[in-house]
């Protein structure tokens, strides 16, 4: 009794630190909304809402929709319904590479398949697989491809759609009344923000197919539900068991939706263009955090990472660091690089005409070899997505989600690209028009003898 008075007491004076920590970052990042879930055991510790949004406020949460369909396949499991080391071809026998990996290496991202494929136009698990017939497995990596297709794995065993899946094994029963599982990242209900020279600007989802891997919608109340189930050995706080205690410890041991973030520590974030998600648990502590915003990825770390941190580090009885953001200095830097590559093609076009005249009279290759190298800015804006591709192990990466990633990036590649055809353009106009050399530069020829 006095363990759980103190224990008691002890979160009561957690949850007002944690809230005062969180809207002072907040308010120091500039982020546009954050919602938190925190829990203890079966607990509520604390939810609550920063900016524009809400502990209603719906949000997308990304590649953390990947611990709810590991869950499913868990619950599967528990039932003998999947042998996680059965050939995935024994549930979906028309994927020829099926035979090739297992649903524990799918679950691990062992299986060897691509991060990502174009699922533009994909609606429903059927068409994903048939999608696939065609792809050859390469080297191990992290796979969405791989969540997808658990998603159909459980709907083949199940024998209801996976949405319909989740909501009656595990949203109803755990009492998440306000999240879904939509098929595709540009349904409704979530609308998210990018960050445009210092500004988070709304803008929709791009249409994808995520269904396994990235299309669950919840809040933060829904959330603190679902992280008690993880730190109460599958047991919501009502006491309802939706997944042994030891497939939900297996889960983090062996590394089924969750990764090991530390000593104590087990977590998987969630990132899209327009969202942002991270879910932590502290088995030993019994502490469970969810930090969602409605705010996308960007190329440097999220500052709503730093924020996480400081929570996890509360809940450890340490000092929560000030976040230091990160997003701003980024965004200014690009903005000045923008204005150098303006300076620099303005410089080079004022001087074109002064080396078009000192060049006059050269071989036409010793005029042209110079220039090439105005047509080093045009190719890497060209190759800007195949460059992206590489560096998220994505097999292409399309302009409306390099734009929606970082507008500042683009933009700035775009003016070094501009600045230097302009001043190529320049210089080639004046050897066509044979320039002549500034009177202020002709050195004076003396008049041969007569």
């Amino acid at each position: 009794m006095l363990k759980l008075m103190a224990g008691a007491a002890l979160i009561a004076a957690l949850t007002p630190s944690m809230d005062r920590y969180v809207a002072e970052q907040v308010d120091r990042t500039g982020l546009a909304g954050v919602s938190v879930a925190i829990t203890k055991g079966d607990e509520v510790v604390h939810v609550g809402g920063y900016g524009d949004a809400t502990a209603k406020t719906p949000m997308r949460v990304a590649s953390v929709t990947k611990t709810f369909t590991a869950f499913a396949v868990m619950q599967q499991v528990d039932q003998g319904k999947i042998d996680l080391d059965a050939p995935v071809s024994t549930y979906l026998p028309e994927l020829k590479i099926a035979d090739r990996f297992t649903a524990r290496q799918l679950l691990t991202h062992t299986a060897g398949l691509p991060r990502a494929i174009d699922t533009s136009a994909i609606r429903t698990s059927k068409e994903f697989v048939a999608a696939l017939g065609s792809i050859s497995l390469g080297s191990n990596g992290y796979s969405n491809v791989g969540f997808n297709l658990l998603a159909r794995v459980v709907e083949v065993t199940s024998g209801e759609p996976f949405s319909a899946y989740l909501k009656g094994h595990v949203f109803d029963p755990a009492g998440m009344t306000a999240t879904v599982a939509t098929v595709r990242h540009d349904e409704s209900p979530a609308k998210g923000h990018i960050y445009v020279y210092g500004n988070w600007v709304a803008r929709p989802e791009p249409a994808a197919f995520g269904l396994g891997s990235g299309g669950i919608v919840t809040n933060a109340e829904d959330m603190a539900k679902w992280l008690i189930i993880h730190t109460n050995q599958g047991r919501t706080a009502e006491g309802r068991q939706l997944l042994s205690a030891a497939s939900v410890k297996r889960m983090r041991t062996e590394g089924f939706g969750w990764s090991k973030e530390g000593p104590g520590e087990f977590q998987h974030p969630g990132n899209l263009k327009t969202f942002t998600a991270y879910q932590h648990i502290l088995p030993d502590t019994g502490y469970g955090i969810a930090l969602l915003t409605n705010t996308g990825m960007t190329p440097t770390t999220d500052d709503s990472y730093g924020i996480v941190r400081g929570l996890v580090a509360m809940a450890r009885g340490e000092r929560a660091e000030p976040v230091d953001p990160v997003m701003p200095v980024v965004e200014w830097s690009m903005v000045s690089l923008t204005a150098l590559a303006l300076v620099l093609g303005g410089l080079g076009l004022r001087r074109s005409r002064r080396w078009a005249v000192r060049r006059s009279g050269r071989p036409a290759w010793r005029k042209g070899l110079p220039l090439l190298r105005h047509l080093i800015a045009p190719a890497m804006l060209l190759c800007l997505p195949a460059i992206a591709a590489v560096l998220v192990g994505q097999s292409s990466v399309a302009w409306s989600e390099l734009l929606l990633v970082s507008t500042s990036t683009v933009v700035w590649f775009a003016v070094m690209a501009a600045a230097s055809l302009a001043v190529l353009g320049a210089k080639l106009l004046h050897l066509a028009r044979g320039a002549e050399e500034p009177a202020r530069v002709r050195r004076r020829r003396p008049h041969a003898p007569q």
